[in-house]
């Protein structure tokens, strides 16, 4: 029972976990687009907030625009 309830408690926390770290991998390749929707995806299940959800496209589109 215990370890049931421990997995409902804190499996969402995990896998939101998990996609947010997706979204540190995801590089813009010069497809807009693509990149947004890839973004929003991972961002849909990382249940972020749009600030930080723009805050993130913003510097990886920074960077892109440094290298």
């Amino acid at each position: 029972m215990f370890v049931e309830q421990a997995l409902q408690c804190f499996s969402h926390t995990h896998e939101a976990e998990k996609f947010l770290r997706e979204m540190t991998f995801v590089k813009y390749r010069g497809d807009i687009a693509k990149f947004l929707l890839e973004m929003e995806n991972l961002n849909i299940h990382a249940r972020g907030t749009r600030i930080a959800w723009r805050e993130m496209i913003e510097d990886e589109i920074r960077q892109h625009a440094l290298r």
